[in-house]
């Protein structure tokens, strides 16, 4: 089952680049063109799906399948603006905040196994004890809103900033 619709793409983030978020001198000096906004857009969207394979990992429900990483492209919108986009169809669950809830039905009263594995964030499983009664649950942290897009376009702008300095620096030299 195709869960992308190439003609509905969903825009998740605009971002507006501006000279002052480069950290170094040289960059604030050049001027913004359509390359540097093809790179940082590139970068921005591995990043985003660096953050995405990240939050699959940890057990927010998201998936974490090539279709789904592959559904993140961005726009070049203007002189100055980044538009960070998806065309996989459910994306928008994955966007809303929701609030952390108790698992009671993993609890030892419910029928849960006793011994649970789990991914640290390190990628090691360690084993915990699920809760003996629905009262003591765990808590979900639950998903909060554009968290992984955020952290990916953070991402992405820190590796752009690489990648801009060495053209520009090529470009110097010549």
């Amino acid at each position: 089952m195709n869960e992308r619709n190439p003609k509905k793409k969903w825009n998740l983030l605009k971002y507006k680049v501006q000279k002052t978020s480069f950290q170094y001198p040289l960059m604030r000096q050049a001027k913004i063109t359509r390359r540097m906004l093809e790179i940082i857009g590139e970068e921005m969207v591995k990043g985003v799906r660096y953050e995405a394979m990240r939050a699959a990992g940890l057990g927010t429900g998201m998936p974490s399948t090539s279709d789904f990483l592959d559904s993140f492209g961005y726009e070049i919108v203007g002189d100055d603006s980044i538009r960070i986009t998806s065309d996989w169809k459910w994306v928008a669950k994955y966007l809303k905040a929701k609030e952390p809830y108790k698992m009671d039905w993993l609890t030892q009263q419910k029928g849960a196994p006793k011994i649970i594995p789990m991914k640290d964030k390190y990628g090691e499983v360690v084993f915990r004890t699920a809760p003996l009664l629905v009262r003591d649950s765990w808590i979900h942290p639950a998903i909060h809103k554009y968290n992984f897009i955020d952290r990916g376009v953070e991402r992405g702008l820190r590796s752009s900033t690489r990648r801009i300095l060495f053209e520009l620096k090529e470009e110097f030299l010549q």
